[in-house]
């Protein structure tokens, strides 16, 4: 029988949260996600004319994820237009956020903008107008530029308007007290508004009454921020031995050099792999101060990613087989401030954040008099000795 290891466990749980409609917040704690199905929609006829959005961009992000999408490019056309980008939404992180969202529209149609912010949880009401009502041209032949000539004569704080290019940007805030998995929708709507025809809008986001009306939704959800940590493998001896990071890839099902380990997520599982040369071992380890311990079933060292700065340092030894004995009299003088490594090939003295602090090669003893109080370890040709200056 094959053994399920804690890692596929771990994916295993994920995925069935992922099924169920939930986001996780943290191991045993788990939130209901919004769905955009609760906003609801305006609904319309299909004909007239009307203006319609061909672009969409995100500007001056604070607080907004860096694997958010920034780019859209709403479908429809100027007969009707009902788009949204729920499959791909904006990703933000709790405690609010902030962008400027650039509209660009077609050339043709008329109509006046409203904007709304609809937020989860609230029902969808007039009162959630943020921008607007922009008033717009009906008559054939009219001056198509007139309802952003309106934007502008409105003089919103913070709204711009490019009236011959129609294009609007709006400064969109989330609210700080969103949490994790709640949506917002960004709604424009563009309908007709001409009581000389009794052909009125009624304000309301989800109207069923407006003549000749369009809208785009930009969905913005709330996602766990995350963290990031790099991760350094310090080189080795060749005549010694390899060593690489790996990573799982999701699109193999299997383990795969690391490429970038610049920015690793935290909570990402990584593994050591190692392979001694000829007539040597592997003596230990270490990310950062703390010794890896092989796995008993496949022999990789695993670890997670749960620091800012992580180094990986692994070293060997002479194995006992072959005509070398590794030295044992390798200890720290304090009184003298030296570090006596009898005759050491390869000595590395680390500080408990992990950085390396001093180096040294074909020594019997190292002065470390230069280096600040404190508590140090040292890697003396794979044996570990721990020390405080």
């Amino acid at each position: 029988m094959k053994k399920i290891t804690f890692y596929s466990f771990k994916k295993s749980l994920l995925t069935m949260a992922a099924v169920m409609g939930c986001v996780s917040l943290s191991y045993g704690q788990e939130a209901v996600e919004a769905s955009y199905d609760d906003f609801g929609k305006p609904t319309a006829g299909t004909t007239g004319n009307k203006r319609w959005q061909t672009k969409g961009e995100v500007l001056n992000a604070v607080n907004v994820a860096e694997e958010s999408p920034l780019t859209f490019t709403p479908e429809g056309s100027k007969d009707y237009q009902a788009w949204d980008n729920s499959d791909n939404p904006i990703l933000v992180y709790p405690g609010g956020a902030t962008f400027d969202l650039k509209v660009t529209y077609d050339t043709e149609g008329w109509g006046s903008l409203t904007v709304f912010l609809l937020k989860s949880g609230v029902t969808p009401s007039a009162a959630d107008k943020i921008f607007g009502t922009y008033e717009g041209d009906w008559a054939s032949g009219a001056n198509t530029n007139n309802l952003y000539n309106s934007i502008s004569a409105a003089a919103e704080e913070g709204v711009t308007v490019s009236v011959n290019d129609r294009v609007v940007t709006f400064p969109i805030t989330i609210p700080e007290d969103m949490t994790e998995g709640q949506m917002v929708v960004v709604r424009f709507i563009i309908c007709k508004d001409d009581a000389s025809e009794s052909k009125t809008y009624d304000g309301e986001p989800n109207s069923t009454t407006a003549y000749e009306l369009t809208y785009c939704d930009y969905v913005v959800k709330v996602v766990p921020k995350k963290d990031y940590g790099s991760v350094t493998l310090d080189p080795v001896a060749p005549e010694q031995g390899s060593a690489e990071i790996q990573s799982y890839d999701e699109a193999t099902s299997s383990w795969v050099s690391a490429s970038d380990l610049s920015r690793v997520e935290f909570g990402t599982e990584l593994r050591v792999a190692v392979s001694p040369a000829e007539g040597y071992s592997v003596s230990s380890v270490m990310k950062n101060a703390t010794a890896l311990t092989a796995s008993e079933e496949d022999g990789y060292f695993y670890f997670t990613v749960d620091e800012e700065s992580i180094a990986i340092l692994v070293s060997f030894q002479v194995a006992s087989s072959i005509d070398r004995v590794e030295s044992q009299n390798v200890y720290y003088n304090a009184g003298e401030a030296v570090l006596y490594t009898a005759d050491a090939q390869r000595v590395e003295i680390f500080d408990l954040s992990g950085r390396v602090v001093m180096r040294a090669a074909d020594v019997a003893s190292v002065d470390v008099s230069t280096l600040n109080g404190g508590v140090y370890i040292a890697v003396v040709d794979g044996k570990v000795v721990k020390f405080v200056k």
